[in-house]
């Protein structure tokens, strides 16, 4: 009851001050590098500097975002070039409720990702991660497909503006298929639990149709920073310009497109073709899969 109490009541997911560097040095988050033979994809112009901010797009969000190790893990590949180099991910607000993950997030310096606590991060001069994609991108992955949900998405950018973080676009080749994924079981009630409670359930197994995922080597592409503006005009509440939330959105999407294209040859993948989806056309594409299903269902009956 302690325990459970002290869960629904503090409130170290908003601050970050749980990081634990003894314990992002030890076996459990390095394990994942290590298993996939992680590689870091980038231009040797890459530069990561003390004194500025980065927010990390991470793509795609898979059924477990390995690609976000690379921020934090200290055998990451992109630690061990950038050796002071630290950022925080931010996930959904209900994994800090289960006990045990909520553990390995807080010690591994993971942060709430509601608008207010990325906010206060950026404001202190933290670097962060944000799998853009989000819950809606978990029900678009698709073995040997390479799906982001990133059109309609421009709360992170608005961010950047605001903290005048660059934006740093990373994608994990591989990662879709670290599982075997089933889009058809379970489909209306998970896509139900989608859009009414933001939790996305998605059916899958690993190795030997158990939880352990299939050992594909992943290679994470990192992108040189989209840097913003030097002055930026915020209106009454504290948010930038629309037009030029736009303007470095679609400066993003193209970083994104241009990273998937540089390096999808070197990672293996040169037939694969990277599909952008609007936030909005995604949701409408579940529901249409949705009805599919009830109506592949009642033809069976």
């Amino acid at each position: 009851m302690t325990y459970v109490a002290h869960l629904l009541t503090n409130d170290d997911q908003h601050t970050g001050r749980c990081a634990w560097a003894g314990f992002r040095d030890c076996f459990w988050p390095n394990t994942a590098i290590k298993y996939f033979d992680m590689e870091l994809l980038c231009s040797e112009e890459l530069k990561l500097r003390s004194s500025e901010r980065y927010i990390f797009g991470i793509h795609p969000h898979g059924i477990f975002t390995y690609g976000g190790l690379l921020l934090y893990a200290s055998e990451s590949p992109l630690r061990k070039r950038f050796k002071s180099f630290m950022a925080h991910p931010c996930v959904a607000s209900v994994t800090f409720y289960v006990p045990i993950i909520r553990e390995y997030l807080l010690w591994t310096g993971h942060i709430d990702a509601s608008r207010r606590t990325v906010d206060k991060a950026l404001a202190e001069g933290k670097n962060i991660g944000i799998v853009i994609g989000g819950e809606a991108e978990v029900l678009q992955t698709e073995n040997s497909k390479e799906k982001v949900v990133l059109l309609g998405r421009k709360g992170f950018v608005k961010m950047a503006l605001k903290h005048k973080a660059s934006l740093v676009p990373t994608y994990a080749f591989g990662q879709n298929d670290t599982f075997t994924i089933d889009k058809k079981s379970g489909f209306w009630i998970r896509n139900w639990l989608q859009r009414k409670f933001k939790i996305s359930i998605p059916v899958f197994w690993g190795r030997m149709g158990g939880p352990v995922p299939h050992r594909k080597k992943i290679y994470v592409a990192v992108a040189n920073p989209v840097k913003m503006p030097a002055k930026v005009e915020l209106d009454e509440n504290g948010d930038p310009d629309p037009r030029v939330v736009d303007e470095y959105h679609r400066k993003y999407v193209f970083a994104l497109q241009e990273l998937f294209e540089s390096y999808k040859s070197q990672a293996g993948y040169k037939d694969r073709v990277l599909e952008v989806l609007h936030a909005l056309h995604a949701a409408v594409n579940i529901i249409i899969l949705t009805q599919r299903s009830n109506m592949n269902d009642d033809a069976n009956k």
